[in-house]
């Protein structure tokens, strides 16, 4: 059968999403305005599948947009993507190919892709909550030979950074900073610009920063200085993501997770709500969401929702 666009009367990718779009708008499948923003959407989508050598809407797979969506998951785990467009993003193309193919397209699902929801409360412990296995993990990425991705995997775990602010930190100078002032100020690639201090309060934080500091050598980073950051996040990082898989941890977002939960339970002596064990005092909880969530980087305490698990009731 050749291949046209679904007779959508275009060879143009980006175009024939925006006629599907018209044509149900016309029918009244969709509002006006949903056809008018999922073509924006589509066009977004349509540029990847080109970069993947994907020039036909007949060739368009679920594994496609699911890497597709991989990569926005990417974007918010870093910060540069609110979690709502991402899935905003994913959805149009969903509605995109189900015109086209008149329902027979099998939807994939924002979070199948690692796109987290829009806002929920955490209800089950983060991924790498268990030390020894956070540390089987990084020693893999070290004897695969990403060890830069170890290190920034060790930062998450134990410094609370984004996966980004941990790629740029400097961890020479942090490591300084810690042993000189039992803190370090994280600038770089801090979501608004907002610098932020993390204190240091455990040895495990300098044994990490040493480590970090011997595999950063001479550069200014951990990105090697042949790279830049979109480079290093769509080579080294997004292999990482992958083996760490295969020791239960999704993302690095969780090894951000795991730390503010052990954060909390520092400074309340209880576990975090999300183990569903004894609760702390309310007041106590309450002080504990606010020195976490400036920590994590936020400003609202309900973020830490994500992280730790729902206030009491």
């Amino acid at each position: 059968m050749a291949r046209n666009n679904f007779g959508l009367m275009t060879r143009d990718l980006a175009k024939a999403g925006r006629f599907a779009l018209r044509r149900a708008c016309m029918s009244k499948q969709v509002s006006f305005a949903t056809a008018a923003t999922d073509a924006i959407r589509w066009q977004r989508f349509a540029a990847y599948a080109i970069d993947h050598g994907v020039k036909w809407m007949e060739n368009v797979s679920a594994d496609l947009v699911q890497a597709y969506g991989s990569e926005l998951a990417c974007l918010t785990e870093d910060g540069e993507m609110k979690a709502a467009y991402a899935q905003n993003l994913i959805s149009a193309v969903n509605t995109v190919m189900n015109l086209t193919t008149r329902g027979h397209w099998l939807s994939v699902s924002p979070t199948q892709c690692g796109v987290p929801e829009r806002q929920h409360v955490r209800r089950r412990i983060p991924d790498g909550y268990d030390k020894a296995v956070t540390a089987s993990g990084i020693q893999a990425l070290c004897d695969a030979g990403m060890s830069r991705a170890a290190g920034v995997a060790g930062l998450a775990r134990e410094f609370n950074v984004r996966l980004k602010e941990g790629a740029l930190l400097d961890c020479r100078a942090a490591l300084r900073a810690a042993r000189k002032l039992r803190e370090v100020t994280v600038v770089r690639g801090t979501k608004g610009g907002k610098e932020r201090v993390i204190p240091v309060l455990k040895s495990t934080q300098i044994a990490v920063l040493k480590a970090a500091a011997a595999i950063q050598g001479t550069d200014g980073c951990l990105i090697p200085r042949d790279q830049n950051w979109s480079q290093f996040r769509d080579g080294e990082i997004r292999a990482a993501r992958q083996l760490l898989k295969v020791f239960g941890i999704s993302n690095f977002r969780e090894l951000r997770a795991a730390n503010a939960c052990e954060r909390y339970r520092d400074r309340t002596g209880c576990d975090a709500p999300v183990f569903q064990t004894a609760r702390a005092d309310p007041s106590v909880d309450r002080d504990a969401r606010l020195q976490g969530a400036k920590e994590l980087g936020h400003s609202r305490i309900e973020i830490t929702n994500c992280y730790i698990g729902g206030r009491r009731k």
